[in-house]
């Protein structure tokens, strides 16, 4: 037992070893505990593999390739943000910033075009062994990951308690690597397996990718397991959506949260069965010729609410095309006269819209939505409409059960 608690431990301590590096360049911070699943004794056979050609290569002095990583460069304080800035300073730095990158890309297109012209093909030896090895660098890659599961596995379990007093001595003593950062690997890696679980076509390959979706799998904030992973998937899904890169940056993955979060916040100014009013149109598909209608919130989502008006409901309307009516404003006898009328309206439209869509009926109802009250000869038209409507919905379901009959 103990000869096996000393190669399970060598062989974390082969891959923590290829952690040090990064640790030492970067800062820490505290960041929440995570749940996450534990990597299986393949996995960390498959780590202590890679992590064993890379200790042989750096004790034989020959050069290794390491994982390149694409950096956003930033001017000014780290983690500031600079956009929308009006600023003489902010805009000559991206002029320099866009100038260097147009040359940059120049370059890139010069390099491709002549690396092209010495492209030659594989032999068939040469072509597998070059899946192999590439195989390898994507395990490698992964291998990260792979570390927070083992990371967490080790501290949920404390399976250091033997020859240690906690984890983070255990981290400190044994790999030199810091409490605050064999966290960010352990929650880094709960969010690659949020995104695996999701189906994400294209997975991060760096653990910085991913820092922006953290905070979306702390359970005490977000208690449904779906909603975690709903959020982190969706996140990640649209900076790859926005991207120039195959894999988006840290930055931008961010900047995706931060404009999430924020319709999200606006949407939770709402509560069901409350009143607005249609404000703004313009960019709106589902809205159109609506503008001024009155309507009732009937859910609200993240990013959106789905409201009812007098032509039916709409879902995942923004925000920024409605406004709330208060009963400070209305009063509270008026807001149910509102509430009342969409409901007759809406139930009217519904009836037309099923049947032969009579344009009149449409043009009522049009008239009448962006009213606060009826008078008594709108109740006198709406009344003769719905006795109409019920009166054909009762003939056709009369025919359709005289049909069943006959059969």
């Amino acid at each position: 037992m103990a000869r096996a608690r000393k190669r399970s431990s060598k062989s974390v301590e082969n891959v923590a070893n290829t952690a040090t590096e990064e640790t030492k360049i970067e800062e820490t911070r505290e960041v929440d505990e995570a749940q996450s699943e534990v990597a299986t004794g393949e996995e960390t056979e498959q780590i202590k593999e890679l992590t064993k050609q890379i200790q042989d290569q750096k004790e034989s002095g020959e050069p290794r390739e390491v994982e390149t990583v694409e950096v956003e460069v930033v001017s000014g304080e780290e983690g500031k943000q600079v956009e929308g800035s009006s600023s003489q300073q902010d805009s000559q730095e991206n002029s320099e910033i866009t100038k260097v990158e147009s040359q940059a890309l120049a370059s890139n297109q010069e390099d491709d075009n002549d690396k092209s012209q010495n492209r030659t093909p594989l032999t068939e030896e040469e072509r597998k062994r070059f899946e192999e090895l590439d195989g390898k660098v994507e395990d490698f890659v992964k291998s990260t990951f792979i570390l927070g599961r083992i990371l967490k596995e080790i501290s949920d379990e404390k399976l250091y308690r033997e020859d240690f007093d906690s984890f983070e001595m255990y981290l400190k003593n044994k790999f030199d690597i810091a409490r605050s950062r064999a966290y960010q690997l352990m929650n880094a890696s709960e969010v690659y397996e949020y995104l695996e679980k999701g189906g994400v076509e294209v997975l991060p390959n760096s653990e910085f990718q991913v820092r922006a979706l953290i905070p979306y799998r702390n359970p005490s904030k977000y208690p449904d397991e779906l909603e975690r992973e709903s959020l982190i998937v969706n996140r990640w899904n649209k900076a790859v959506e926005e991207s120039e890169r195959e894999v988006p940056t840290e930055q931008e993955v961010r900047k995706v949260c931060v404009q999430l979060d924020n319709e999200g916040l606006l949407a939770s100014e709402f509560s069901p069965n409350d009143l607005v009013i249609i404000k703004k149109v313009e960019g709106s598909e589902k809205l159109q010729g609506q503008g001024n209608y009155r309507g009732i919130v009937t859910e609200v989502g993240n990013f959106g609410v789905t409201i009812k008006t007098a032509r039916g409901s709409f879902e995942n309307i923004h925000p920024q095309f409605i406004e709330k009516i208060t009963v400070e404003e209305k009063g509270k006898k008026k807001l149910n006269d509102i509430r009342n009328l969409i409901e007759e309206l809406s139930l009217i439209w519904k009836l037309n819209e099923e049947k032969d869509k009579n344009p009149v009926v449409r043009s009522v109802v049009r008239a009448l939505a962006d009213r606060e009250e009826k008078s008594a000869i709108d109740t006198a038209i709406l009344n003769t409409i719905k006795r109409k409507l019920e009166k054909e919905e009762r003939k056709i379901e009369k025919t359709s059960s005289e049909e069943e009959e006959d059969g």
